[in-house]
């Protein structure tokens, strides 16, 4: 083995043995970037989950609301529509009773003017 060649064997052993010891020397700080890191990914992520619960407790509580209004409405169309019912019954009623009215009226006429037709007729 030439010297170069053992030179060059020494020198990837030198830089093997350097990587890992800073390796191993950094290994804590790298430790204490990760931990801190998640750490603060956890804060955020627990606070969009605040803001995300907080979210769904408004929308919760806007849908309530809007049913509430939806049932309210619905009682009062059920009522007007229940009055109107009554009202159109009362109206078709009165209606029948009229036409009833309006045919005794007619027989009326019509006997009157078969008397007149037999008076006319017996000058």
């Amino acid at each position: 083995m030439t010297p170069q060649e053992a030179g060059g064997i020494v020198g990837i052993i030198v830089a093997l043995t350097g990587a890992y010891i800073a390796w191993r020397k950094y290994r804590p700080e790298t430790n204490d970037i990760t931990v801190t890191t998640a750490d603060k990914v956890n804060t955020m992520t627990l606070r969009f989950a605040g803001d995300v619960a907080k979210d769904n407790d408004d929308l919760r509580a806007e849908i309530e609301e809007l049913r509430k209004e939806f049932r309210q409405y619905r009682e009062d169309t059920d009522s007007a529509m229940a009055q109107l019912k009554i009202e159109v019954r009362a109206e078709r009623n009165e209606k029948e009773r009229y036409m009833r009215e309006n045919e005794d009226l007619r027989g009326r006429v019509d006997e009157l003017e078969s008397e007149v037709r037999a008076l006319k007729s017996g000058r």
